[in-house]
């Protein structure tokens, strides 16, 4: 899996879906470094999610955890729901 597929499992089902018609990107076919809310290296791996605010609801999947790039991860002010992965606290550079 890519990390674009990664990012695409925070907004699986209808209430994902419904959210991400609001944003940019957050697609198949664009460019995950230039969806809102993410940011990237100069090498295009994500190293920034921010969609805190924006009305996300959804759980935090643990495919997230494979983005071991991520240093910042902002998603309060939003409709979360269920558990923080555990496997989320083993990203090597999250602050």
């Amino acid at each position: 899996m890519s990390q674009k597929e990664y990012l695409l499992a925070f907004i699986q089902g209808d209430a994902g879906l419904d959210w991400s018609r609001n944003r940019y990107g957050w697609d198949e076919e664009t460019d995950e470094c230039d969806w809102d809310g993410v940011k990237c290296d100069k090498r295009g791996q994500i190293t920034a999610i921010d969609i805190q605010g924006s009305h996300l609801l959804a759980t935090i999947p643990p495919e997230l955890s494979k983005i071991t790039s991520l240093t910042h991860l902002y998603v309060g002010s939003n409709k979360l729901y269920g558990t923080v992965p555990r496997e989320i606290s083993s990203l090597p550079n999250l602050v």
